[in-house]
């Protein structure tokens, strides 16, 4: 038993494939999931007053696309992309007026683009199967398609915009080289994703939602996690 499991580990570490050096591609598609910290974010009537009402942003996977090219065999710059993340928007807590929203009540929803340029270490050679690396880099978070869906409209709210964002991004991953094109990836982000939302009430939902303009920022700030098959030429 003891020959078995010190020869696994030497395949693991050592392997007898070719992992990659400078000048490759490394293609990988998978999926990707994007999970809010949770954290809500108050939301503001007029400016000024705090309705006691919180903002959280809810979970959404999708195909995720990720481009990896070796500048040397310990580094690479690697680009994240992905089809469109749309998230449902939670409202939760209790308006200036004691008027209750339910928890995890979901009054929007809203798509995304978080396209994410990282410069990664890898801390093991190039002659080993199993790849360790650390990144950072910088994300640019584009968001569309933001509307209230029919629980928002009933409370008299419209005019849903959300910003754009930009923030870095940290990350640990590792690749596992099947052979010496084929490989197996899983990695984990923290990205610093801060948007500012506003909107209007008609008060036709009064004195629930009063009228007026109301605005939030939104700290999404999820953790990003991938599972994917690569190829490398």
């Amino acid at each position: 038993m003891k020959n078995i499991v010190l020869a696994t580990a030497g395949i693991l570490l050592s392997g007898q494939v070719a992992a990659w050096e400078a000048g490759h591609m490394l293609v990988r598609v998978g999926a990707t999931s994007v999970s809010p910290d949770g954290g809500g974010s108050n939301l503001i009537l007029g400016g000024t007053t705090d309705t006691g009402l919180d903002l959280s942003a809810g979970d959404n996977t999708q195909l995720g696309l990720n481009l990896a090219y070796f500048v040397s065999d310990r580094m690479a710059i690697e680009l994240l992309a992905a089809t469109p993340f749309k998230h449902d928007v939670n409202a939760e807590g209790t308006l200036v007026t004691d008027a209750t929203v339910q928890p995890e009540t979901v009054v929007a929803e809203i798509t995304h683009l978080p396209p994410t340029l990282s410069l990664n270490y890898y801390f093991t050679g190039a002659d080993s199967a199993l790849q360790f690396y650390g990144g950072l880099g910088v994300n640019y978070t584009f968001t569309f398609d933001e509307e209230f869906n029919a629980t928002g409209a009933s409370l008299g709210l419209d005019n849903l915009s959300v910003s754009n964002s930009y923030g870095l991004s940290y990350q640990l991953g590792v690749d596992y080289a099947l052979d010496d094109n084929w490989s197996l990836n899983a990695s984990a982000r923290y990205i610093d994703i801060e948007l500012e939302a506003s909107m209007t009430a008609d008060g036709s939902a009064a004195p629930t939602v009063p009228a007026g303009t109301y605005t939030s920022d939104v700290e999404v700030n999820p953790y990003v996690y991938t599972l994917s098959v690569g190829y490398s030429f």
